[in-house]
């Protein structure tokens, strides 16, 4: 009998333990972009991501203005300033998406849900920028 108690204990103890290992905080990391026609040495810390942007976004240049990165956990929220007054509020949705809101002082520039995989950068924006646009790359490092 107290055998057969603790199989029942350990299962219930794996049962709740699982959950929360599924929901550690995770690594996200911003990039803020500027894209452009303006000729320009290629700006090698956009390596990981230059692959993504030219195909899609079709600029002859793509030049980092901001990065930085913060831990999201689990029904959490936090704010990651990437510089110049862009803000990126973040937050833990539903089914493992990030709510994420782009501002720059006051004025919301961008207000959407994602979903972030390791290692994979999500591409946000196109914000008009002079004769540019504005992009902000996310990913869980």
């Amino acid at each position: 009998m107290k055998m057969w108690i603790g199989i029942v204990l350990a299962a219930v103890c794996v049962g709740f333990a699982t959950p929360a290992l599924a929901q550690q905080p995770m690594e996200v990391e911003a990039m803020l972009i500027l894209a452009s026609n303006e000729p320009a040495p290629l700006d090698r810390r956009l390596e990981r991501v230059d692959y993504l942007l030219r195909p899609v976004l079709r600029f002859e240049t793509y030049r980092l203005l901001g990065q930085g990165s913060v831990l999201l956990g689990a029904g959490g929220s936090t704010s990651l300033a990437l510089g110049d007054g862009h803000v990126l509020y973040l937050r833990m949705g539903k089914k493992g998406h990030v709510e994420v809101s782009w501002q720059r002082g006051e004025e919301r520039l961008l207000s959407t849900s994602v979903g972030l995989k390791r290692n994979k950068p999500t591409i946000l924006g196109g914000v008009p920028q002079g004769d540019g646009r504005l992009i902000v790359t996310l990913m869980v490092k």
